[in-house]
């Protein structure tokens, strides 16, 4: 069953997944810290077409994020639970 998620409850549920805490994430991926966590809690909605690009590289799911930033809008992605 899919639901619709932000690409900041996404990009937390990878990270989880890979086990790439924030601060390892935000470096790799060009962010900063605090910035990461506002996209996670939905606090910063905004951003640059790059910085999904970035953050999925580091997570190793480019191909994932890719097919679901297809399929839904530029603010949600299809993630299965």
């Amino acid at each position: 069953m899919s639901n619709k998620t932000s690409i900041g409850e996404s990009i937390k549920t990878k990270g989880i997944q890979t086990g790439i805490i924030q601060e390892t994430l935000a470096e790799r991926g060009g962010i900063s810290v605090n910035y990461l966590s506002k996209l996670e809690t939905g606090k910063r909605t905004s951003l640059r077409a790059t910085t999904p690009f970035k953050l999925s590289q580091v997570l190793g799911a480019h191909d994932y994020f890719r097919a679901n930033l297809r399929k839904g809008s530029e603010s949600t992605l299809d993630v299965q639970k």
